[in-house]
């Protein structure tokens, strides 16, 4: 039965260092295509990749052009009130959960 992908399997290629290579996948694992162009251990890690993905995780979350300049804006309030400054990941989840 094929797996499913979902939208963290190309973060993970990437970070198993098979980004760039000459290979494609679509929603589900038997999609994958290329892995001709691949050597065999290039495969094994793929094979890794596939077996290790998890296709309901969330895909990371991707600032926005506003959502940096309101990142900025809230750290230079924070300064001035003496209240230390939010990571740009902190700042995205307080945005989305509605905690800021």
């Amino acid at each position: 039965m094929a797996k499913q992908l979902g939208p963290t399997f190309g973060d993970e290629v990437i970070a198993a260092g098979l980004g760039g290579l000459p290979f494609t996948w679509g929603a589900t694992d038997d999609t994958i295509t290329g892995r001709e162009n691949l050597t065999a251990v290039r495969n094994t890690t793929l094979d890794g990749v596939v077996a290790e993905h998890d296709p309901t995780k969330p895909a990371a979350l991707q600032p926005q052009q506003e959502h940096v300049a309101l990142f900025n804006h809230e750290n230079r309030l924070r300064s001035i009130e003496g209240v230390p400054p939010l990571t740009l990941v902190d700042f995205l989840t307080k945005m989305k959960t509605g905690t800021l």
